[in-house]
C-alpha cells in the first residue's frame, strides 16, 4: 500500500467502491452484485467516483 494517491489498483477500486456502496445503505449482496457488473463491463475505472457514476447511470438507465 506504498502508492502514491490516485493511484489505485484496478481490484481496489472496485473493492472500495463496494465499501462506499455499503455505507450508503445497499446490502452487501447488492454491491456486490453492482461491483461485479462493473468488472463485467470491462471497463477501466478510473476512481471510485468514476466508478459510483457508472453504477448510478447504469441503474437509472434500466427504469
Amino acid at each position: 500500500k506504498d502508492s502514491p494517491p490516485g493511484a489505485m489498483a484496478g481490484s481496489d477500486v472496485l473493492s472500495e467502491t463496494a465499501d462506499v456502496l455499503r455505507s450508503l445503505g445497499h446490502s452487501e449482496g447488492d454491491a456486490r452484485r453492482l461491483v461485479d457488473g462493473l468488472r463485467d463491463n470491462g471497463r477501466k475505472i478510473k476512481d471510485v467516483q468514476a466508478a459510483l457514476e457508472l453504477i448510478y447511470r447504469q441503474t437509472h438507465a434500466k427504469k
